[in-house]
Formats: C-alpha cells, sequence, structure tokens
C-alpha cells in the first residue's frame, strides 16, 4: 500500500515538471547579428537568452554562453539537415564558447542535449538569411 502511494505521488510529481520548472521566461528572444560576430547568451533553469538568433548571411558566429542556473547544460547546435555542427557543455555558474560555422543560408536547431530539457523549454534557432 506504502509503496503504490509512493509510486502514485512519484508519477504525479514528474508530470508537473514540465509546468513548475519553466524558468519564468516567456516568449521567444531574437538578437539580430552579422557574421564574425560574438553573441552573448544566457543559459538558465530550463531557457537559453536569446532563443532565436537571426544572423544577415553565412559565415561563422561566436556564442559565448554563461550559465545561470545550479545544474550543467549544454549547447547543441544542427544543420539544416539535422547534423549536429557543434556543441558543448557549460557548468553550472560557468561560462563556455562554442564557434559555430554557419555554411549556408536556412534554419539551425539548437537544444540542450540533456535529458528532458529541450521538453522543458532548452530550444531554439539560429536563422541565416
Amino acid at each position: 500500500m506504502m509503496v503504490r502511494r509512493f509510486c502514485m505521488f512519484l508519477l504525479l510529481s514528474l508530470a508537473a515538471v514540465p509546468v513548475s520548472c519553466s524558468g519564468g521566461r516567456s516568449g521567444k528572444v531574437t538578437e539580430q547579428m552579422e557574421p564574425g560576430r560574438e553573441l552573448e547568451m544566457e543559459v538558465g533553469s530550463y531557457y537559453f537568452e536569446p532563443d532565436r538568433i537571426v544572423v544577415s548571411g553565412k559565415g561563422t558566429i561566436v556564442i559565448v554562453m554563461t550559465n545561470v542556473s545550479g545544474d550543467k547544460h549544454n549547447l547543441t547546435v544542427e544543420n539544416p539537415a539535422g547534423g549536429i555542427v557543434g556543441g558543448v557543455d557549460v557548468g553550472a555558474g560557468a561560462t563556455e564558447t562554442l564557434r559555430v560555422d554557419l555554411p549556408e543560408p536556412g534554419t539551425y536547431p539548437f537544444y540542450c542535449d540533456i535529458p528532458f530539457h529541450p521538453r522543458m523549454g532548452m530550444t531554439g534557432e539560429i536563422v541565416v538569411q
């Protein structure tokens, strides 16, 4: 009986996680930039800010991520075809740099590859015009 109650409590708790851990962010934050430039990104409890980056042409960008949360996160970037073009882990309270080559126009999705983090809001996109 006690095990059944614990299992029910655990299931209900896990069902509420995406709602209660949204990081308090609302809406998309877009940053526009030129290729060859550096962008500062805040990584927090289940969000990236900015979570939409618009680049005015193909080239390379540098993303400097500062993790303001108490948990490890990751930034993984895919090309428009779905292949991974870059990724870096960023520890709690740490800052890391990722250089990303953007050789063609299109949308490059990015996300935290830690299980459940993308579902909790850790996704975004780089749009190369």
